[in-house]
């Protein structure tokens, strides 16, 4: 039933970016923000990405949900900077879908620079299934230019199932 009303609520502004704090395990001071979906719906009240994402899935809408977390993750981490609050980096999800696209890296560079944010501080998180796919050349060179611009790579849902060790080795992730 939620497909039917995603592409309305990614267009209207009810699906948003909602920030969770990752803290240090040393200091516990916040060291960072993961950057995730929530569907303020106007029926069944506040939806997570478990139930948000299998919707987004059905109608394609990925790589436009890809371009909301962006552009709503940059704009909180620059606003941010500009109150000097200490959020260091920005944990943001990255689909197979969204790394297949030959021009995923270009774009994010766009983004990086018109929010001024430095490279150094996005982590790009990446689940199991991205991994697996790692072999495909898209995925893999779009993976390798973000990281020449300085992007972080961190791994997710790595017990969800089988990936190879040496996989997860070559995305040169890291944190886990």
């Amino acid at each position: 039933a939620l497909a039917a009303e995603v592409f309305e609520a990614l267009e209207a502004a009810q699906i948003v970016c909602h920030f969770r704090p990752q803290l240090s395990t040393d200091t516990g001071e916040v060291s960072g923000m993961e950057a995730v979906p929530r569907w303020l719906h106007r029926e069944r009240g506040i939806l997570t990405e478990a139930e948000i994402l299998p919707a987004i899935d059905s109608e394609g809408l990925r790589e436009r949900l890809a371009e909301l977390m962006f552009y709503q993750g940059f704009g909180a981490l620059r606003s941010w900077q500009r109150v000097g609050l200490p959020v260091s980096s920005l944990s943001i999800g990255i689909s197979p879908e969204v790394l297949s696209n030959p021009k995923m890296a270009t774009r994010l560079k766009w983004e990086l620079e018109r929010f001024d944010i430095e490279p150094e501080r996005l982590r790009l998180v990446l689940s199991g299934g991205a991994i697996s796919r790692f072999d495909d050349e898209v995925i893999r060179r779009n993976l390798v230019h973000c990281t020449a611009l300085g992007c972080q790579l961190e791994l997710a849902g790595l017990g969800t199932g089988e990936v190879p060790v040496s996989a997860i080795r070559s995305t040169g992730a890291q944190r886990v």
